[in-house]
């Protein structure tokens, strides 16, 4: 999200005069799920949940999803979180424990992963944050409320000091000893556990160094928080599955077996009834047969039905004449071809060919007697034609299935999936148990990563052939399998429509298994023998569930040719027999026509759509045109797409922003086509910059946002829409992409990098891309005990300190203590522990490092009692231990808690942390609720030998009293002095962001006034209206200001009730003055947004602010400087009138100009020049000379030093002074410094 929007929004929810604690909002959030009271805090503490969420994750969907689902545990938690004393502390802890869940949780889907064309980012960070926020709340909880509360109100909340001091109840002189004896013991409290206090952390809190979170991922969550309560539940407990599903979309590309998974729409390629026939095991191969009559062949002719054509040949080249081939897992209605004489076929693509599944199928051929085979994974939309398929010998392995009594399993139906997760064979049991599987061997894609057998009635097991959890390597599948199912429970899922009526002939499917002791998942989903069809009453049943816990239990997804679901099923973990519930709605249509340059229709096109919808949906489809130059396509109901031309040769820009309803046809999606421009660069890796062969590539064409029309009642809902393109490197590195005029992302694998490119009618646009070194490397190493002997059966663990989309390995070393891995090139922790787990090691490498060897020995443990804030023994409380890993090489960057675990208290509140190795840093913390917290500091420790140590007690916080709904009312129109100083302030900050002062006066004891109240807090346009406006509330009840009030601006008493806005003109007086009705909220939402519009101050633009900034200077003899700031920032407002207050010493030296990047004309682009376009918060200041050049700017040995108050960010900013204004005496310098002292 642009932090154009950000500001707008964040301007309308957060004045200095206005403000809201979490409390408030929490608890009118609880009493009547208002969501704009809910997206209040989402936007508040959004950029550091979304910060922690892309430091374990990166710029990808899963850390947008772990972003929603952190928000999504605060609603199902809020009633207990709105007591605690900081949510911002808490939501960060969620999302970062949930990023390194999903990060587990993806290591069952390595294999997909392992061909990621490259993250997809709902949009990438203008703003790059680099915070140790959970350092920091585990230290404020653990400091008394008298110390704690100042620093809240005043860092956390922006409050000014005599704004704090009135909300504790204290004396300013007061308030400003308790900030620098909190500041002081935080910092010891910080050092003391090896961490430096940041510079500008506390500033940063607040939204300094904040990322800037995309509309649709504030939108989304805001929309499922007031769903009802147990929709939320249920979103909340689907997280997993969504984060599952928006990483698999990415991977569809690159994985030709699997077809289109995306966040919640699942279609494949291989939801089709088995490539084979039952194979008799160990039965006598069959003679071969003469090749049956080879299927004329016609060519693609430009009338004829979409094809595949190729030839299947032997080893040597030559053509296998009376080959089989047909595409892989395809129907017995699905076209079935033999090759001629010289081994020619033509394949026809299915009549449903416009679907996604079909854009990359896979073919097999086979000779008759199926002892040679072949497989070619086929872009249909680029590369149909001249389809080469080599027959290879194929490999055979016997499974044998049995019960849990081992008897032999008659009947059961085997399939044999590859790495690709498309189906490699099938066959079914014969008495004794076996079946016999043939596959090809050596053919690229054909890698097997699984067999799995089902019975109804009887279970389901699978073997698999990862070697490790989250590794990459694979061994053979044996040549004997040995499958058990050990009983089975009934699953029945009823598919229904929006009324709530059946839906039959829907397709409903399970889509992964995780069995306890498995390295990896089993993604069953798109075989034809898990698949159930929904009868009259609309219900799939399933009677070979596997009984017993399953990980994460068993998502179910559904296909249907009319209906995509709405609201998905997952089958809990431990369930018995169960029933569920998937909500479905119609499937719309897309249709269109592309003409050529040439001005005739084109034909063979391909046209591309991606979605975004509701729910978890956010459909891809793609079609080619016709010989009339038409298309059409299916795609989900209820969304917006973008569609766009996928072409070598021709483009068009793309068509953003398509409403697709449910049932509907939207037509006249028509492009005309153009000479395409060449995106193309050349990447290279190392010093010596040689090629980057191989490396993939995703670009990201952006289509606009989530249109106001699909919006629920009262939702703010929309997302940003791309349509995503991918490339690879070719052996001297170099990658190509043929687009037209737009907006792009392109990202590069494995570690986390964007580059924003905008395509005009260029020829082409070249952009080179480097890597400092190869992404990938392989680390190998030995773990040894303390006499230098080899330990096998270790296992090994690593944690990336660096931005990454790739999950750390796990490895078990072997009889000589040495193991092996894959792994990013970044900065790294590499654990291991015996078998026994009575010796660990813990050693932290470099990104260069190619060797490494761990140390193991005996470990520590520590004891200690856990006593609530009275002094009382808690009884099974959670005490969480673990040692603080960087998530990158960023300085203060968030950390993994690592290699400890969670201790529960006994009844007297004993409780004991094992594990702990010697020589690290342990922290301890309590942990309220499992993996969600809220999680409070209590004490830091070292063990240094290999002993019991005595932590002693350790004491929670006193629980937080949230203010009641009267009590929140009256904070917000509570009296804040004197009307006439109120005002002056507001035009003072009004001028310097080019805004309007517009007062808010009303009697909060009457239902307008409070409607007007949630109205600006709930309609994103009017919210975003009052980004040009400094607010100020008078309140009815406040005597003295209400007094003022009307002989200040309603002398006639015009104001004939209450609420009432009136806008000030640049002097200060009545500009114009409604008092709205609220009667409805849509009209009145409609009427006070015309209101403020037409009385808006005009925005300025920024090179022309510059401009006049550096003639001046040059007219004077003088400096630019420069501050990017915005109204809704605390900081930057601390900033501001700290050098409004120094002007006299400063002016001579410096011309200053401001500028709101979010807000003003080009202001981006003016920032950009300077900063680049990594941001880093705000505010940031840089020091011009008349001609532009910077010459100091706010980056500090710490990154942007923001409002510079702690000691290192201060002698920043006195630097920056030195150098660039010498004719500043050293003593005024001074005085600046001691000024900054005595500042919040």
């Amino acid at each position: 999200m642009s932090r154009r929007t950000l500001s707008r929004l964040f301007h309308g929810l957060r004045r200095a005069d206005d403000e809201r604690p979490d409390a408030e909002l929490l608890d009118r959030f609880c009493r009547g799920r208002d969501p704009a009271a809910f997206e209040a805090i989402v936007r508040k503490h959004g950029p550091r949940v979304l910060s922690a969420a892309r430091h374990v994750l990166g710029a990808s969907p899963d850390a947008e999803d772990v972003f929603q689902a952190a928000f999504l545990a605060l609603v199902r938690e809020v009633d207990r979180i709105r007591r605690q004393p900081a949510l911002g502390g808490w939501l960060y802890s969620v999302a970062h424990r949930l990023a390194l869940r999903t990060r587990a949780d993806a290591a069952r889907r390595e294999r997909i992963e392992g061909q990621w064309t490259g993250p997809a980012a709902a949009e990438p960070p203008d703003l790059a944050v680099r915070e140790v926020a959970d350092v920091l709340h585990e230290e404020l909880n653990r400091l008394p409320d008298a110390l704690r509360l100042p620093l809240l109100l005043c860092y956390f909340d922006g409050m000014t000091r005599d704004e704090a001091a009135r909300e504790l109840g204290v004396g300013v002189d007061v308030l400003r000893g308790r900030l620098e004896r909190g500041r002081s013991r935080l910092h010891a409290k910080l050092l003391r556990r090896g961490v430096s206090l940041p510079t500008g952390l506390l500033a940063a809190a607040v939204g300094s160094t904040a990322v800037a979170v995309p509309e649709s991922l504030v939108s989304a969550v805001v929309a499922s928080a007031v769903a009802t309560s147990d929709r939320a539940v249920h979103t909340l407990r689907l997280k997993a599955v969504s984060m599952i599903l928006t990483k698999t979309r990415l991977a569809v590309a690159a994985v030709a077996a699997v077809c289109l998974v995306s966040a919640g729409v699942v279609v494949m390629a291989a939801w089709r009834p088995d490539m084979n026939p039952p194979v008799t095991a160990n039965a006598p191969e069959p003679a071969p047969e003469s090749a049956r009559e080879a299927e004329p062949l016609a060519p693609v002719a430009a009338d004829g039905p979409l094809a595949i054509t190729g030839r299947v040949v032997d080893e040597a080249g030559a053509g296998a004449e009376g080959a089989e081939v047909r595409f892989i897992s395809s129907e017995p209605s699905d076209p079935v071809v033999v090759t001629d004489r010289t081994g020619a076929f033509r394949l026809p693509l299915p009549p449903d060919r416009d679907s996604a599944r079909w854009s990359m199928p896979t073919v097999v051929a086979a000779t008759p007697d199926g002892r040679r085979l072949g497989l070619k994974h086929v872009d249909a939309l680029k590369d149909a034609r001249d389809v080469r398929v080599t027959l290879l010998p194929a490999r055979a392995s016997t499974v044998r299935v049995t019960n849990a009594a081992k008897q032999p399993v008659a009947g059961a139906r085997v399939v044999l999936v590859s790495a690709g997760l498309g189906p490699l064979a099938t066959a079914t049991t014969i008495g004794d148990g076996s079946a016999t599987v043939r596959y090809p061997a050596g053919t690229e894609g054909a890698d097997v990563a699984f067999v799995f057998a089902l019975k109804d009635g009887a279970g389901f097991d699978y073997v698999t052939t990862l070697k490790t959890k989250r590794g990459r390597d694979r061994e053979p599948l044996p040549d004997e399998v040995a499958l058990t199912l050990s009983g089975a429970r009934t699953v029945r899922v009823k598919a229904v429509d929006g009324a709530g009526k059946p839906v039959a002939g829907v397709t409903i499917l399970p889509w992964y298994i995780q069995l306890p002791g498995k390295t990896e998942h089993a993604n069953i989903g798109g075989n034809g023998v898990v698949q159930s069809v929904t009868d009259a009453a609309g219900v799939a049943t399933f009677d070979w569930i596997p009984v017993g816990d399953t990980d994460q239990g068993i998502p179910f997804m559904s296909y249907s040719p009319d209906y995509s679901y709405f609201e998905l099923f997952s089958l809990k973990p431990g369930a018995a027999a169960a029933d569920g519930t998937m909500r479905m709605i119609r499937k719309a249509r897309l249709t269109g026509r592309v003409i050529g340059a040439d001005g005739q229709p084109a034909v063979g096109i391909a046209i591309k759509a991606s979605g975004a919808g509701a729910a978890f949906h956010n459909g891809h489809e793609s079609t080619t045109t016709r010989p009339d130059g038409t298309y059409e396509m299916t795609v989900n109901g209820e969304e917006a797409y973008v569609v766009g031309v996928v072409n070598d040769t021709w483009a068009a820009a793309c068509r953003p922003c398509v409403v697709a309803r449910a049932g509907a046809t939207v037509g006249g999606l028509d492009f005309r086509l153009a000479q395409g421009t060449i995106l193309r660069g050349r990447m290279t890796v190392g010093d010596g910059k040689k090629p980057a062969a191989g490396e993939h590539l995703s670009l990201q064409e952006l289509g606009g946002e989530f249109p106001e029309e699909l919006r629920a009642p009262g939702d703010t809902k929309h997302h940003f829409l791309y349509l995503h393109r991918s490339a690879k490197t070719d052996a001297d590195g170099n990658y190509r992409f043929c687009v037209g005029p737009g907006n792009y992302n392109l990202m590069q694998s494995h570690v986390v990098k964007t580059t924003k490119i905008t395509v005009g009618r260029e020829r082409e646009v070249v952009t080179d891309l480097h890597l400092t070194r190869p992404n990938l490397a392989r680390l190998a190493g030995t773990v040894v005990d303390a006499g230098g002997r080899p330990v096998a059966g270790a296992a090994v663990y690593s944690t990336d300190m660096g931005h990454t989309d790739r999950i750390p390995f796990e490895a078990t070393t072997a009889a000589d203590g040495s193991f092996s891995g894959e792994r990013v090139a970044v900065p790294a922790a590499v654990y291991a522990r015996s078998a026994d787990k009575s010796q660990a090691g813990l050693v932290r490498i470099t990104a260069d490092q190619q060797k490494v060897t761990v140390r193991v020995g005996p470990l520590a443990a520590a004891r200690g009692r856990l006593l609530d804030h009275e002094g009382k023994p808690v009884a099974g409380g959670r005490v969480k231990y673990g040692v603080h890993i960087p998530a990158s090489e960023q300085p203060n960057a968030p950390y993994y808690v690592a290699y400890g675990g969670v201790a529960i208290s006994d009844g007297d509140g004993w409780y004991t942390c094992t594990g702990m190795l010697v020589g690290e840093e342990y922290h301890l913390s309590h942990e309220e609720t499992p993996d969600r917290g809220p999680w409070m500091g209590l004490t830091t420790l070292t063990p240094t030998k290999a002993e019991t140590i005595s932590v002693g007690d350790t004491k929670l916080a006193k629980p937080y009293r949230p203010p009641t709904p009267e009590e929140k009312v009256a904070r917000f129109f509570a009296p804040r002095g004197d009307l006439a100083k109120r005002v002056a302030s507001a035009r003072t900050e009004a001028d310097r962001y080019h805004q309007r002062v517009l007062l808010v006066a009303g009697d909060p004891r009457e239902a307008p006034t409070r409607a007007l109240v949630e109205l600006i807090e709930k309609q994103r346009t009017v919210s975003a209206a009052l980004g040009d406006f400094e607010r100020v509330v008078v309140s009815v009840e406040d005597n003295t200001g209400i007094a003022a009030f009307r002989d200040g601006y309603d002398r006639d008493r015009k104001l004939a009730r209450w609420p009432a806005l009136i806008v000030l003109g640049d002097d200060g007086k009545v500009l114009a003055a409604k008092c709205p009705s609220l009667d409805d909220p849509k009209t009145a939402a409609a009427d006070i947004q015309a209101f403020l519009a037409a009385h808006t101050r005009t925005r300025p633009d920024a090179k022309a602010l510059l401009t006049a900034a550096q003639a001046q200077a040059r007219a004077e003899g003088k400096r630019v400087f420069l501050k990017e700031g915005a109204s809704w920032c605390g900081p930057c407002r601390l900033l501001s009138r700290f050098l409004e207050q120094h002007r006299a010493v400063l002016e001579p030296h410096f011309v200053f100009v401001d500028i709101d990047s979010g807000r003003y004309a080009h202001g981006r682009e003016v920032m950009e020049r300077y900063r680049g376009k990594e941001g880093g918060g705000i505010p940031w200041c840089a020091v011009l000379d008349a001609d532009g050049k910077m010459l100091a700017n706010w980056n500090g040995p710490d990154g942007n030093i923001g409002f510079p108050t702690e000691p290192r960010s201060a002698e920043h900013f006195l630097r920056v002074l030195a150098d660039t204004a010498p004719k500043l005496a050293a003593d005024e310098r001074e005085k600046l410094g001691q000024a900054l002292k005595k500042a919040p």
